[in-house]
């Protein structure tokens, strides 16, 4: 038999396995769109190992913003738009996947394989096994986390199912930061429900040197200390806890951004390799050194705003174009089941929200007050995404970002889906109504859970289609260059 935390590790791993699969059949068998973006410049001369096995193998995971990861990571921020990407997670590709060529290429040597490893394939592999690791953990942290809000095993155990197939799985394994992103948030949250509000901003704020959205959640830690016992000593050690949290939250952030101005606000001579040197002339890229771009000389010279807004056209309501009606499609439905889910709790909870959740004496429902700034998260997002962003990217950054996108929808689950008959008796006797036992077929495997398995009505039924549509065709039109989430 399978402990609920086995069930959800395996899972998680199967996911990530079908999502490798995807993504190889996808790539191999339909030809790449030339969607006019950029590309990473590479060496004209490749190694026998990079041709044969790494490419063929994990190409299909390196499209979209996986070239500008790559990118940096191997030469740093050479070009005005690479600034749109946070540097944590290139750092840590770096920090892996040179070791691991000394190591790799050595042992070729040694045995006297004609093969070697580039940088470029060793940053693909490394960036491939971080977010697989993470991925895996995250999901147990997940129910970690639901379980210490929900105190409800069934909600915690489905959400963290629900997580391992989310709509925007392919991310979690291609070249992008979703993965370090969600790790972070998890346990940053995870540390603020727990009391350590010191070491939850710490993490926040790598989650801040890994994403900009990051730098949102600074406001659980206002939620946390606004949750302390108000007398004159705790008043006093509450401020001096938020003047602190404040700064570990925020500092990344700003750090970044003064790296930003230094690195393209300063003249000053840069050496890079001719190849880069040479893709950004021919692709009229600005480079560093050359103090010519108009943020520079703004009164808070944030490189981050301009270059979404000019490189990407990120602003209110510049999206709204007839030709991107496909892409509001696409984000509808996290749209809608998170304004669905935000409904439903201000229903159960009704007037007592005006506390927010900081004072009890609210009614039982399946989520509980103190959930409130996990559904502000979520709505602030969405309408985030709706109004400011190229819109259908707000279906990854509410599943990497919100795990009460997952509550919601796993207390639908848990009401709405069928139960084996040995599965209800399990939980009669049990006499424990949070305890939710897989069949015992699904218990002796390490592979079948119920959202595979289990018969599902309504709502639900709904719900499997919507995360089992995405969570197949994500991975084969991601790694084609066609237009995903």
């Amino acid at each position: 038999m399978y402990s609920v935390e086995e069930k959800i590790k395996w899972f998680a791993i199967f996911s990530r396995l079908v999502v490798f699969l995807l993504q190889f059949i996808g790539n191999y068998l339909i030809s790449d769109h030339d969607a006019k973006v950029f590309l990473k410049p590479k060496p004209s001369t490749t190694s026998e190992f990079d041709s044969y096995i790494v490419e063929p193998l994990t190409d299909g995971l390196t499209r979209w913003d996986g070239q500008y990861f790559l990118h940096i990571a191997e030469h740093g921020y050479t070009y005005e738009n690479t600034l749109a990407f946070f540097p944590l997670f290139p750092l840590i590709l770096r920090f892996l996947a040179y070791p691991f060529q000394v190591v790799v290429n050595n042992a070729f040597h040694i045995t006297a394989v004609p093969f070697f490893l580039t940088t470029h394939s060793a940053l693909v592999l490394m960036s491939l096994v971080l977010n697989n690791v993470l991925f895996v953990h995250s999901a147990l942290l997940l129910h970690k986390l639901t379980l210490k809000i929900t105190s409800n095993e069934k909600i915690s155990y489905l959400s963290s199912l629900l997580f391992c197939v989310n709509p925007a799985s392919v991310f979690f394994s291609a070249v992008y930061s979703e993965t370090l992103f969600c790790f972070l948030t998890l346990n940053g949250m995870l540390y603020i429900e727990s009391g350590h509000v010191i070491w939850g901003s710490l993490v926040f704020g790598l989650s801040g040197f890994t994403r900009s959205n990051g730098i949102i959640n600074v406001g659980y830690v206002f939620y946390r200390l606004l949750k302390t016992k108000t007398n004159v000593l705790s008043l006093v050690f509450g401020f001096v806890v938020l003047i602190s949290s404040l700064i570990l939250s925020l500092f990344p952030f700003i750090f970044y951004q003064m790296f930003c101005y230094h690195q393209f606000c300063v003249e000053k001579s840069e050496s890079f390799p001719e190849i880069v040197k040479n893709y950004g002339f021919e692709n009229g890229y600005l480079m560093p050194g050359n103090a010519s771009s108009s943020w520079c000389s703004s009164h808070f010279p944030l490189a981050y705003s301009y270059v979404q807004d000019h490189y990407w056209g990120v602003g209110f309501l510049k999206y709204y174009e007839k030709k991107q009606v496909p892409n509001f499609v696409l984000a509808f439905p996290v749209l809608a089941l998170t304004f669905f889910g935000t409904f439903k709790f201000v229903r159960s909870h009704g007037w007592g929200l005006l506390k927010l959740g900081l004072i009890p004496g609210f009614p039982t429902a399946p989520l509980p007050p103190n959930c409130v700034p996990y559904v502000l998260h979520a709505l602030f997002l969405s309408f985030f995404g709706l109004f400011c962003m190229h819109v259908q990217v707000t279906t990854r950054l509410i599943f990497s970002s919100c795990p009460v996108i997952y509550w919601f929808l796993a207390e639908v689950l848990a009401r709405k889906m069928g139960e084996s008959r040995e599965a209800a008796a399990a939980r009669r006797l049990s006499k424990n109504a949070n305890v939710f036992y897989e069949p015992l077929e699904n218990r002796k495997s390490r592979w079948k859970t119920l959202i595979l398995t289990e018969r599902f009505l309504g709502l639900s039924l709904i719900i499997r289609y919507y995360f089992f549509a995405y969570f197949m065709a994500g991975p084969v039109i991601y790694s084609n260059f066609l237009p995903w989430t």
